[in-house]
């Protein structure tokens, strides 16, 4: 995983994911 222009899409990403799964990482 690169850290160019797909950090913001992956941090929505991870954070939606997490939401989803309930997580406080």
């Amino acid at each position: 995983i690169c850290r160019c222009g797909t950090y913001t899409r992956i941090r929505a990403a991870v954070k939606q994911a997490a939401a989803r799964q309930g997580g406080t990482r």
